[in-house]
């Protein structure tokens, strides 16, 4: 069999799979809507503590999301009540004036670099991060993603599509290591720019579901496998079902 018929029928087989993870995590989480766009900002904004004049301003975002590190969610806040309040007093809350000799108190390296690689950026086009924001939303979502990847330097962009996701509603699917995990004992892959190209095809709103799976992740992690809404659908291996006593 030719090799693009084999990606064809992978990709048949796939498209149902996908419709039913969604249609199952929407009945189990999404009540009320709580992962549409409109009120998953709002619960950032209420998680942030962000000043009602700031929440106007998306160089703030910018910097809370560099603020998701791999942490629990207590040291992601107190990570970012200190970058926040540092980033209002040294910049006024705009990326063109943080300089390369400023210290925000980003934990690690890479979240330092890509905020002074954007101001720099910024300085250089003589423009704000809101003209920048303005020219990303007339883009796709994975197009956006990439001029933003681009003036990072980086080829890791979960915290840039968290940015597009949530404050210009683009179509993208930030993959962490807690949906990357679901994705994994589902049999789906684990690609950015597949999962979009498929929620399209299937008509599911690719932001919901990744915040949805998101999510399940949390679930999993704390080991809730007994009365898991995916059990029947999940590929976790054997051994994992026979420690956490889950039957196959």
């Amino acid at each position: 069999m030719e090799a693009g018929k084999e990606l064809q029928l992978s990709a048949e087989g796939i498209l149902p799979r996908l419709k039913l993870v969604f249609d199952i995590l929407n009945a189990h989480y999404n009540k009320a809507g709580r992962f549409e766009d409109d009120k998953a900002l709002a619960q950032v904004n209420s998680w942030s503590g962000l000043e009602e004049g700031d929440r106007k301003i998306p160089d703030y975002y910018f910097t809370l999301n560099l603020c998701y590190g791999p942490w629990v969610e207590e040291r992601q806040k107190n990570v970012w009540t200190t970058v926040y309040r540092k980033f209002k007093e040294s910049c006024k809350g705009d990326l063109r004036n943080l300089t390369n000799s400023m210290d925000l108190g980003f934990p690690f390296d890479w979240q330092d670099q890509h905020a002074k690689r954007l101001a720099q950026h910024l300085r250089a086009k003589g423009m704000s991060f809101s003209d920048l924001f303005k020219t990303l939303d007339k883009k796709s979502g994975l197009e956006a993603r990439n001029e933003l990847a681009d003036i990072m330097r980086t080829s890791t962009t979960k915290t840039l599509s968290t940015l597009l996701r949530d404050l210009l509603s683009k179509d993208v699917f930030p993959i962490d290591t807690r949906v990357q995990k679901i994705l994994s004992y589902l049999g789906l892959p684990i690609d950015e720019d597949a999962i979009v190209i498929f929620c399209k095809k299937v008509g599911i709103n690719p932001r919901t579901l990744n915040r949805m799976m998101y999510k399940h992740g949390e679930r999993c992690n704390s080991n809730l496998h007994s009365d898991c809404p995916l059990a029947a659908m999940c590929y976790i291996p054997l051994y994992l079902r026979l420690i956490f006593e889950v039957k196959p």
